[in-house]
């Protein structure tokens, strides 16, 4: 078991990865997560389904994909978070590993506003400096702006996620399992039951969706061998038995006009749990290793952020069916590609870079003392 005293950094757990600190099936995960949102997206422009057509009213593929992405983060983060041992470190790796992208795909949808181009019109702003400030820190669905990046509104979710491991890091509860897990289902239930109650609306997929990310959490536990088998499969459960009656009340008691029925959200998120399941229990299998599915990893976010982009493009084109979701898949993985390799891994490295040649310095003036 890794333990804080082994590591002589109070917060620090075992890291075991893939080659280049990366975990292969957790790539997988991205690629496959990525393309299902894509897969949604384009289904429903061509209208292969909707909420009331074809297999819509029983899955939602984009459903599956946000849920699959957030299980990763759940295992991921902890993971940057106690290699950093740093709130600052890991914030300032944390920013350069998102903005970069989310900036440059906003300008271009900014850009097409004032051409007159995009999807929103100029007259639609209203307040500039709430405008850019709202999409600076992902609140645009929270303040009734227009969302000018589509899939951005995962991104308050991802940052939300942040900020709680981060509190838990500074009060040192962080690898404090048991702990997580009751803060997690009581607070799940009781929104719930609130909810419920006072027939108040509360965003309880949202707040199910951070539940998820404490699953992830415990699954990277289970991983560094911080909790046993049982403890894993008894916390995992209680959240899942919380997260069910949330869904039910979110979904089932209160409609909503972008989900077909609650139905469809229970067997969306259970396929997305299954997925994630299923692919850590395989994570050593050949299939885990498959070059096209890690390559689609590495992109993944490229592919999330750009193909709402991409679909509004040749939305005014004259094709359909399978033609525009082949041109959408084939456009997208190109753009993702390109800007995977000029803004996002530069903007990755960036930090890096920085950390690096701090510590070259330090190393040159303690040599330089040493030779006094």
């Amino acid at each position: 078991m890794a333990t804080s005293e082994k590591s002589g950094l109070p917060n620090v757990g075992q890291v075991t990865s893939s080659s280049a600190g990366r975990y292969a099936f957790i790539d997988v995960l991205r690629g496959v997560a990525a393309c299902l949102v894509v897969f949604q997206h384009g289904g429903e422009s061509v209208g292969w389904f909707s909420t009331t057509t074809g297999i819509g009213p029983e899955v939602n593929f984009g459903q599956i994909g946000v849920l699959t992405f957030f299980l990763v983060s759940g295992f991921v983060i902890p993971l940057s978070l106690e290699r950093a041992n740093s709130l600052g470190k890991f914030w300032k790796h944390r920013a350069f590993r998102i903005y970069p992208l989310y900036l440059v795909i906003f300008a271009l949808e900014f850009l097409r506003c004032i051409a007159g181009q995009g999807p929103f019109s100029l007259g639609a702003v209203h307040n500039l400096g709430l405008f850019f400030l709202s999409h600076l820190f992902f609140l645009q669905d929270y303040v009734y702006r227009p969302n000018f990046v589509g899939a951005s509104w995962t991104l308050a979710m991802e940052f939300a996620w942040y900020i709680m491991l981060s509190a838990a890091f500074v009060i040192r509860a962080n690898r404090r399992s048991v702990f997580l897990t009751v803060i997690t289902v009581l607070g799940l239930l009781t929104l719930s039951a609130a909810s419920y109650v006072l027939h108040l609306r509360i965003p309880l997929g949202r707040c199910g969706i951070m539940a998820t990310c404490v699953v992830g959490l415990l699954f990277y536990r289970l991983h560094t061998s911080e909790i046993s088998f049982r403890t894993f499969l008894i916390l995992v459960g209680s959240i899942i038995g919380a997260i069910v009656p949330a869904l039910y009340v979110g979904f089932g008691v209160f409609d909503r006009a972008e989900v077909a029925t609650v139905q469809s959200v229970f067997i969306s998120w259970g396929i997305a749990y299954l997925l994630f399941m299923g692919c850590y229990a395989a994570r050593k299998q050949s299939v885990m290793r498959f070059r096209p599915l890690l390559a689609l990893g590495t992109i993944s976010y490229s592919v999330y952020l750009l193909h709402p982009l991409v679909e509004s493009l040749i939305s005014s084109m004259n094709v359909q069916g399978t033609v525009f979701m082949a041109i959408l898949f084939l456009v997208t993985i190109v753009l993702s590609s390109l800007t995977y390799r000029y803004i996002e891994k530069p903007g990755i490295e960036y930090p890096r870079r920085v950390e690096r040649k701090k510590q070259e310095r330090l190393e040159i003036q303690a040599q330089a003392l040493a030779n006094d």
